[in-house]
């Protein structure tokens, strides 16, 4: 004789099996009518492409219709025939009953699933002639497939779960899947809303998420239990709004503790975030930097004001590498946000306006993952029509409201891996630098066309690295570009800086020995500085600061400093300038400025100089060890500190 639980369990079978073989017809019939509707409207249907998207369109459309259907008629159908009573007087215990319903409802969905997936595949082999192997040669492709597959059968699950809430109360079927359907997608909205809006940790998001969704749908189940175990709570319209109280409570507690648990792990502050890719506008008064967690994930775009007023939030988790326009009105960056603000496996390139508005798409970017530690190089042109977006074999060049973008592949062309320089000053062409000591062939500065991609080689060398300091500089009036070549390597001393014609190649040796990558040039090219480097009486670097006339090659001594010059930065007004040095064992030197005249003051040491603001004014760094950003002025004085 069989137990009463055994006895349960086939009864249950046998009331959701016409649903498990409905659920599996519709899946064999469905692409079936698909191609037949495709005939009949006379419209042309990919068959391979509907074969690889079979998958999705059962999960979206077939899941959770029959899930629903599943968990609904679990408990409703016995309310409604009147039968509830004689189940629950049976000697076994309320929670026993509950577990066998709703295990071979669950068992139901789970076959529906399975089985659709497994017609799926077999459609996909005769859609390909028979051949399996398929299968194992699209598996990199099949990932982001089978990870959302992971969270569409999630997904189903919570709306089956939501569907046996009702049916724990109502007493039609019917209504129970339709309110288990609205409830499930009303969670899942509320979830997306949340992910989409909370700083996440990108390694570990996709996990985080499915367990989010598993732990929605076992609060509902365990809701359920409790309205079935409480058997007084089962009749009237009093059981019914007890059942949504409850089941109201239980979703709020499931916010209450995992959003603020999650909020506390993963939100960005300035306390904690590490900056990178800092970019200042053109007036000096605002940075725009990539700010990420400790872990170097999440990454978002901040704009930090240099008034000490705070920090924006510009874009959302996910971008990063942003680039100011020369009139300081729009923000270029990177974007990695993919479908519910997941990861994705293509970088957009997109715009927006310094205060955050007007975000649009300029281009898609390559078709592979980014990282903010990978160098992306963004520029505008001079007049702000089109943006560049390189990494050393490949250069995007688009119009910036959006369109036609020209990809170019610089891995065959006489330049070869390149670094993006920036614009020439008519915005005819963008400057591209590669370097020996980079994979390349030898060394070579080209020009791209933007209009027509064609790449001309302005100067080339066999054998020495050539390097430049000024990456996606406002080239407004250059004609000549700085290049260093390291003649000697090794040597502090021993870089040449020359002069290279971006007209005809020509290159003008300027000096021999300049210090590292020390030299600047005005954005009108009318004035470039320089340091170059000499061992002290005492065995100590000293460094002599220069100006020269690019054009006349007029030379001037400036100033001669104690140290080893790293950086130069030239004033608007191009009579005082930057100089980050550092001893000969590379520890840190006091930065200096220098007037015009000659003369020198230290600013306050661990303080790094990043660019000017006016003529009279500066923004420095310090790394302690995240980033603290301060304001100098010329006039001395401690640095002021507005971030954090």
């Amino acid at each position: 004789m069989r137990s009463p639980l055994m006895a349960l369990a086939w009864k249950e079978w046998r009331e959701q099996r016409p649903l498990i073989l409905a659920a599996l017809g519709s899946a064999v019939a469905m692409p079936f009518f698909m191609i037949a509707g495709s005939i009949v409207t006379s419209r042309k249907i990919d068959v391979s492409a509907l074969a690889d998207i079979m998958p999705v369109i059962f999960a979206s459309l077939l899941w959770p219709l029959f899930a629903a259907a599943a968990g609904g008629a679990t408990f409703a159908s016995e309310i409604g025939d009147g039968t509830l009573g004689y189940l629950l007087s049976r000697p076994v215990s309320r929670a026993r009953i509950w577990v066998v319903k709703v295990a071979v409802a669950a068992c139901s969905t789970l076959l529906i699933l399975i089985g659709s997936l497994i017609f799926a595949c077999l459609f996909g082999i005769v859609v390909a002639g028979g051949d399996a192997t398929f299968l194992i040669r699209d598996l990199p492709r099949m990932d982001l497939a089978g990870l959302m597959t992971l969270v569409l059968v999630s997904a189903t699950l919570l709306l089956f779960s939501a569907s046996v809430f009702f049916s724990t109360f109502l007493s039609r079927a019917m209504n129970a899947a339709g309110a288990g359907l609205v409830t499930g997608l009303l969670i899942m909205a509320g979830i997306v809303l949340i992910w989409s809006r909370l700083d996440l940790i990108p390694r570990l998001e996709q996990g985080l998420l499915l367990i989010e969704i598993g732990l929605a749908g076992t609060v509902v189940l365990l809701a359920s239990l409790y309205l079935f175990c409480r058997g007084e709570l089962l009749g009237g319209s009093g059981g019914r709004k007890r059942g949504l109280l409850v089941g109201l409570a239980s979703l709020a507690a499931l916010a209450v503790v995992t959003v603020p648990a999650v909020w506390a792990q993963v939100r960005l502050s300035p306390a904690k975030a590490l900056i990178a890719g800092l970019e200042l506008d053109p007036s000096g008064e605002a940075l725009f930097a990539t700010a990420m967690a400790a872990n170097g994930g999440s990454p978002e775009i901040w704009q930090i004001h240099a008034d000490g007023s705070g920090i924006e939030r510009l874009a959302g988790r996910l971008t990063f590498a942003p680039a100011v326009s020369s009139d300081g009105k729009w923000v270029a960056y990177l974007s990695m946000r993919g479908a519910l603000g997941l990861r994705s496996d293509r970088a957009e390139l997109r715009a927006m306006r310094t205060d955050g508005g007007d975000d649009h798409l300029v281009a898609t970017a390559f078709n592979d993952t980014w990282t903010p530690y990978q160098g992306p190089e963004i520029a505008f042109s001079p007049d702000g029509k089109r943006v560049a977006l390189s990494r050393w074999n490949q250069l995007v060049i688009a119009p910036f409201e959006g369109g036609d973008s020209k990809l170019v592949d610089l891995s065959k062309s006489p330049i070869g891996p390149a670094r993006m320089v920036g614009w020439t000053a008519d915005g005819s062409e963008i400057l591209m630098l590669s370097s020996a000591n980079h994979g390349a062939s030898g060394s070579a500065l080209g020009g791209v066309n933007a209009a027509t991609g064609e790449i001309r080689l302005i100067y080339q060398t066999n054998s020495d690295r050539v390097y430049s300091s000024l990456m996606r500089h406002g080239f407004t009036g250059w004609k000549r570009f700085p290049l260093f070549i390291d003649t000697t390597p090794g040597e502090p001393g021993g870089w040449e800086l020359a002069l290279v014609d971006l007209r005809d190649g020509n290159a003008v040796r300027v000096n021999g020995s300049v210090c590292g990558l020390a030299a600047n040039m005005s954005d009108d090219g009318k004035t470039l500085t320089y340091a170059t480097c000499a061992v002290g009486p005492h065995g100590e670097f000293e460094s002599e600061l220069h100006t020269i006339d690019p054009e006349a090659l007029t030379d001037r001594r400036i100033a001669t400093l104690p140290g080893r010059a790293w950086s130069i930065l030239m004033s608007p007004s191009k009579d005082r300038f930057l100089v980050h040095r550092f001893h000969s064992d590379n520890r840190p030197l006091p930065a200096a400025l220098v007037s015009l005249d000659g003369g020198v003051t230290e600013i306050e040491e661990g303080w790094a100089p990043m660019g000017w603001q006016g003529r009279d004014r500066f923004i420095l760094m310090r790394e302690t060890p995240n980033a603290r950003l301060a304001v100098g002025d010329v006039e001395g004085g401690a640095p002021r500190v507005f971030y954090p």
